[in-house]
């Protein structure tokens, strides 16, 4: 897959399928299916990553469901990143698939994110907004229940 070709399926407007959302709880992770609105035969996978045991760490990738390509990843909490040029980002940062980085699925490649809500959900919109994700159902953070 090239950068333009990414860019691409960035740009199309989609929708997610799922009739209920949920961010999954610490140690879980959850993957949802999203679908181009104009054209069906795109498709790609949400994957919401919070197998890490820190309360604040959450991992949003999407992956095209054809190539398997991860497209985009927004790493949140209080993590650094090196980008291959040596150029250090400090928190969010949003992976950006660019062909002349990606390896082994790997997106070397991110630019700072700037959220200005630390809650998940919304962290989960503005990722789905920059996929360009227009339709979806209500968003929520599962609950932890305790005895």
């Amino acid at each position: 897959m090239t950068t333009s070709e990414a860019e691409e399926l960035i740009t199309i407007l989609k929708k997610l399928l799922a009739k209920k959302f949920e961010i999954p709880n610490i140690g879980y992770d959850k993957e949802y299916e999203i679908q181009g609105i104009d054209n069906p035969r795109f498709k790609f996978f949400f994957i919401i990553n919070r197998k890490v045991r820190i309360s604040n760490k959450c991992t949003y990738i999407v992956r095209d469901k054809n190539t398997g390509i991860n497209l985009l990843r927004l790493d949140i909490g209080n993590v650094e990143h090196k980008n291959p040029n040596g150029e250090r980002i400090q928190g969010p940062h949003l992976h950006i698939f660019k062909d002349n980085y990606n390896t082994n699925n790997n997106i070397p490649y991110a630019i700072r994110f700037d959220i200005n809500d630390p809650s998940l959900v919304a962290n989960c919109v503005a990722f789905l907004k920059k996929f360009n994700v227009i339709e979806y159902p209500t968003i929520v953070e599962q609950a932890v229940l305790f005895n």
